[in-house]
């Protein structure tokens, strides 16, 4: 059963950031709302620092879900 919540989350989390990276989730979240959507930080990124954080968070999701599957 624990399989099954990881890879519902890791569904999630990738759809997430696919929107975020390819579907044009950082143009609209560029400002104030990347503040809440990411962090309190990013509310001065601009839409490539965006694209780059969720790159770096996905491949961080994977390695994590990856080693949580491996370790249960």
């Amino acid at each position: 059963m624990i399989y099954l919540y990881i890879f519902l989350i890791y569904v999630l989390v990738s759809l997430y950031f696919k929107w975020l990276l390819s579907w044009g989730g950082a143009e609209r979240i560029e400002g104030w709302l990347a503040g809440f959507l990411i962090n309190l930080q990013s509310t001065g990124w601009d839409t490539e620092q965006i694209r780059f954080y969720a790159l770096l968070s996905w491949i961080a999701w994977t390695v994590f879900c990856v080693v949580l599957l491996l370790a249960s």
